[in-house]
C-alpha cells in the first residue's frame, strides 16, 4: 500500500507521517484478517439464501445456522477494537482531519475501503460501531464522497454493477447459476 500511495500521490509529506500510515495501513488488514475475510463466507452465504432463493430463507434460517455466535462476537469485537484505534488516532493528528495531516494519505483510503465494505455485512452495525466516536465519524462522513467515484468505477467494471462486496459476491458466484446476474 505504501508504493501504491507513493506511486499515485497518496503518500504523506513527513517520514514521520509515512511511518505512521504504514502503521494504520497494517491497522486496517487487522480488521480485513480477524473481521472482514472472518464473515465474508458467512455473510455471502446469506445473503444468496436471502436473495436467490426467494428470499424467504434468508428470513427464516437465522444467522446461527451459517456462522457459530462466537465467531460473530469475535469479529464484532476486533471491528469494535480497532474503531477505537482509528478514532484515537485520528484524535492525535493534531494538523488535520485525515490520519496524516490535512490531505488524505493511503492510510486513509486503506482503512475507509475497509470499514466501508464491512459495515455492509449483516453482522456489523455501522451505527454501533461508529457510537461515542466522534471522530471517526466525522470522517467517515468525510470520506464517503470522495470515494464515491472509485467505488462507482469498481462496481462497474469488477462487480457487476453492484457497490457492496456481499452483495457482488452472492450475485456473481453464486452456486445456482440461474441467479447471476448484474444490475
Amino acid at each position: 500500500m505504501r508504493l501504491v500511495g507513493r506511486a499515485v500521490g497518496l503518500g504523506p509529506a513527513s517520514e514521520a507521517d509515512d511511518k505512521r500510515a504504514a502503521a494504520i495501513t497494517v491497522r486496517a488488514q487487522e480488521v480485513l484478517n480477524r473481521s472482514f475475510y472472518k464473515m465474508l463466507l458467512p455473510m455471502v452465504t446469506l445473503n444468496i439464501l436471502s436473495e436467490d432463493l426467494g428470499g424467504v430463507m434468508g428470513y427464516c434460517i437465522p444467522t446461527s445456522f451459517v456462522v457459530k455466535k462466537k465467531k460473530v462476537e469475535e469479529a464484532r469485537a476486533e471491528l469494535d477494537r480497532q474503531a477505537t484505534f482509528f478514532e484515537d488516532e485520528l484524535i492525535s493528528s493534531e494538523s488535520g482531519p485525515y490520519f496524516c495531516g490535512d490531505s488524505i494519505s493511503y492510510a486513509d483510503v486503506a482503512v475507509f475501503c475497509v470499514l466501508d465494505q464491512a459495515f455492509h455485512f449483516a453482522c456489523f452495525n455501522k451505527e454501533e460501531c461508529l457510537e461515542g466516536r466522534p471522530r471517526l465519524t466525522a470522517w467517515m462522513e468525510t470520506m464517503a464522497p470522495k470515494a464515491e467515484p472509485w467505488f462507482k468505477e469498481r462496481a462497474e467494471k469488477h462487480q457487476g454493477g453492484h457497490y457492496n462486496i456481499i452483495e457482488a459476491f452472492g450475485a456473481l458466484r453464486s452456486p445456482l447459476k440461474w441467479s447471476r446476474r448484474t444490475k
